[in-house]
């Protein structure tokens, strides 16, 4: 059985309350059930990301037809930290672990989130809040950045 977490207002519109959805099933294109585990407020409107559910790694990889292959990991830099230090250290441990390929050159980073829609350039100067536009599971991730003056969300 896998676990969804789902918005306010989907746990209003399904199960009246979001005390009520908590260990309740969705059925998803009748097809697939999920275990309400988690209620999270509702996204405002200015928000970038518009969503009512999550769903784990798994469930999104190997149940849905059209899964997206979008997968982004969020990072809020610790106060004072050194942007440039941080991406030299996430491009050398990155860089470490992939098969080199002549004439490709590997180069990865962090980007504030608002500049996301803006700039495709890495790397940016000292943001607070960035994303690690990368595809890696939250075991990579946490590898990673073990180390690394961030927290992942």
């Amino acid at each position: 059985m896998y676990h969804v977490a789902i918005s306010h207002h989907t746990a209003e519109l399904f199960f009246g309350t979001p005390k009520n959805s908590i260990g309740k099933t969705l059925r998803y294109e009748n097809k697939f059930d999920f275990v309400v585990s988690a209620v999270f407020e509702n996204l405002t409107a200015q928000s970038s990301l518009q969503f009512d559910f999550l769903l784990n790694w798994e469930a999104q990889s190997k149940l849905l037809e059209w899964p997206s292959n979008d997968f982004k990991s969020f990072i809020e830099l610790s106060p004072g930290a050194d942007l440039r230090k941080i991406n030299a250290e996430i491009n050398r441990r990155i860089v470490e672990g992939i098969e080199k390929q002549p004439g490709v050159q590997y180069l990865f980073g962090l980007q504030p989130f608002g500049d996301q829609y803006l700039y495709v350039s890495l790397p940016m100067e000292n943001p607070m809040v960035a994303e690690l536009n990368m595809c890696a599971s939250s075991a990579v991730s946490r590898s990673l950045f073990s180390s690394l003056p961030v927290s992942i969300s």
